[in-house]
């Protein structure tokens, strides 16, 4: 089950970090992955279907990306600036 939700879990965390933090998607993808196997591992009598095991999958991809944010040197950025990033992110063609 794990491995099915890993194309979703990517696409979670790697829009929630966006294009500034795309170095650090697939070390937040492996935590992701770890806790669920953990998880897995600690609870083998429950089996959940495909829609719970996905919600699973989302509430520990989102967590993971908080926690990343959490420990990232949280400096303030000017808000002309951050407007310029968001801009730059929204309006790129690649």
């Amino acid at each position: 089950q794990i491995a099915e939700t890993l194309p979703y879990i990517h696409k979670i965390v790697s829009r929630k970090l966006g294009k500034r933090y795309r170095n650090s998607v697939e070390d937040v993808k492996q935590r992701v992955f770890l806790k669920l196997w953990r998880w897995r591992r600690g609870n083998p009598e429950k089996n959940l279907s495909k829609e719970e095991w996905q919600k699973l999958a989302h509430v520990v991809s989102i967590n993971a990306v908080i926690d990343f944010f959490k420990k990232k040197d949280n400096r303030l950025i000017p808000f002309s600036q951050m407007n310029q990033e968001i801009e730059r992110e929204v309006f790129s063609i690649e």
